[in-house]
């Protein structure tokens, strides 16, 4: 956790908090505690049905880096670690803190720890910094130097740290792949059964993940080695790249290995190690005015002012507007935010020109009906869903926030939380959308489109989680509102953002639908309250014909002749 803490955080005192508390736990194990984690991973003492267990509230990607981390050793996960600090890292404090945990893990645990970290290259990197000279002639050592002369003095004295073994064959191998392939020290062609031996030399030792470390790779000069045997086709070996791709593509299983990965999955992972290591990138820092923190500044949206091309006739004018940006989007995300608002769209063209009025129109004039059926919640077969994607060939847009339908509510045009279109969302998440805490409190949607419902959905909103439905009416409207379905002590709906789908009964003589349906709250919520609390409409049934007008405007009317 605190690696996983370490590598996410970017303000840099949570990264030597992280780090420090890990010198601690490191520092405060015995001996023999340490000698009896080393080869422990997270999972070592969990039954095999918690391994298994996801975590519903992580993305795939997250849950996997989770996973791979709970499945490490912990001396692996602590000397990767190790690695990619002294290898990369330039503050001193972080510096004298991995070095710590040097000192500690190999005067604890040498045995163990010394053949890893030097796998790893952080022997290198610790030799590295005691040879380190001072600022001037006349200048003491640094506190980082003296620390790693004294790792260097107390407990690798005794050790061999020149890389041999492994590394000295794989180090053999690239050395032949250089002579036999680099233009002008050999003076011939290599042989088709000689180019294919070179490259299985190198190959063999990445057949398994754990043969060579990527700090082993590079230090071996393998790199150095494929680049040559790479660009040697300028010299007339066009063939190199797929005699090197044939070998690096044949999976250990198939060529009768024990691994179940191709050499070129392992190769592509050791090359991301290695630079994740070594590549530095510059890191300009700007501190804001009156605070030394610069990572204010991703706190401040930038303001972006529009102005229209000469000569551009067909979008939008939107010259002389101001638009707020994050610091951290990006062109595209700009481009496409702008694109819907100067492109004209599907929504702004005529209601009698949509798509969706004209098929209904023919279906209409057809003598045939539109058949909506509820597979489920809030799933892409309702009358919102399908007004809201122009009959489905449309990406989906808020149907009430373009006109295309209309809402309304008891306390009028505003409510106190929410906006009245926030009533048909199909967002993820929930809006925060309620009306006044007022007896008979109701949402009312003029649909544009008549419709014989057969099954409906709510979703609660998100602010108050006791205050869901409970007693209620769907109402539907012709001269005056008619009850379709009446609710009492129904507790269907609970947490925000909970969801269900009931069945509305036929209306005894109703041939043509309706085209205004109203939920109305009549008695008190779940949290004992009139307000009304909603965040997602959608209805199912026969539609059977729409009208050319703009949804709202039927509405008025009929509210003023009730009036």
């Amino acid at each position: 956790l605190l690696v996983r803490a370490y590598e996410s955080a970017v303000q840099p005192s949570v990264r030597k908090g992280a780090l420090a508390l890990m010198s601690r736990l490191v520092s405060l194990c015995s001996p023999s505690l340490l000698h009896m984690l080393v080869s422990r991973s997270a999972y070592g003492s969990q039954p095999e049905e918690v391994r298994a267990k996801a975590s519903p509230s992580k993305s795939p990607s997250k849950l996997r880096k989770a996973l791979s981390y709970c499945a490490k050793e912990f001396s692996q996960v602590l000397v990767d670690l190790l690695a990619t600090l002294l290898a990369s890292e330039q503050d001193s404090t972080i510096l004298l803190l991995a070095l710590g945990i040097v000192r500690e893990a190999m005067s604890k645990d040498a045995a163990h720890f010394f053949p890893r970290m030097l796998r790893q290259g952080v022997i290198s990197h610790v030799e590295a910094l005691a040879a380190g000279a001072p600022a001037s002639p006349t200048a003491t050592p640094s506190e980082l130097v003296l620390l790693a002369r004294a790792i260097v003095e107390q407990t690798l004295h005794e050790r061999a740290c020149t890389p041999a073994g492994t590394v000295g064959e794989l180090r053999a191998a690239a050395e032949a792949v250089v002579r036999l392939f680099l233009p002008g020290v050999n003076g011939r062609e290599p042989t088709e059964s000689e180019q294919r031996e070179a490259v299985a030399g190198l190959v063999r030792f990445l057949e398994e993940e754990e043969a060579v470390s990527p700090f082993e790779l590079e230090m071996a000069g393998v790199v150095d080695a494929l680049l040559v045997f790479l660009l040697a086709h300028e010299s007339g070996q066009a063939s190199l790249a797929s005699v090197l791709l044939a070998a690096l593509l044949t999976c250990g299983e198939c060529a009768g290995g024990d691994s179940p990965e191709a050499p070129a999955i392992i190769l592509a992972r050791k090359l991301q190690a290695i630079l994740a290591s070594v590549e530095r990138l510059p890191v300009y820092s700007h501190t804001l005015p009156g605070t030394g923190n610069s990572l204010e500044l991703l706190k401040r949206p930038l303001r972006v002012h529009l102005r229209r091309a000469p000569g551009e006739e067909e979008l939008l004018d939107l010259s002389g507007k101001a638009l707020k940006m994050e610091p951290l989007a990006t062109v595209s995300m700009l481009e496409d935010l702008l694109s819907r608002k100067v492109e004209p769209q599907w929504h702004d063209k005529e209601r009698a020109d949509l798509a969706f009025v004209k098929k209904l129109q023919a279906n209409e004039a057809a003598g045939t009906a539109l058949e909506l059926t509820h597979e489920r919640d809030f799933d892409e077969c309702g009358l919102v869903h399908w007004v809201g994607t122009n009959g489905l060939t449309q990406p989906w847009v808020n149907p009430g926030q373009l006109g295309l339908m209309a809402v309304s509510s008891s306390d009028g045009k505003s409510i106190p939380y929410g906006k009245l279109h926030d009533i048909l969302s199909r967002d993820a998440e929930p809006r925060n959308c309620h009306s006044k805490d007022r007896p008979n409190s109701w949402f009312a949607i003029d649909l544009g489109i008549w419709i014989a419902p057969t099954k409906y959905t709510l979703r609660h909103a998100r602010g108050y989680g006791k205050s869901a439905l409970r007693e209620w009416q769907l109402q539907a409207r012709g001269v005056a509102w008619t009850t379709l379905r009446a609710h009492a002590h129904d507790e269907a709906l609970a947490e925000p953002g909970s969801t269900h789908t009931w069945d509305v009964p036929p209306t005894a003589g109703d041939t043509e639908g309706w085209r205004h349906l109203r939920v109305l709250q009549v008695g008190r919520n779940g949290a004992g309250k009139h307000y009304l609390s909603l965040s997602g409409f959608e209805v199912y049934g026969r539609v059977t014909r729409v009208t050319a007008d703009q949804p709202g405007r039927e509405m008025l009317r009929l509210d003023a002749a009730a009036r």
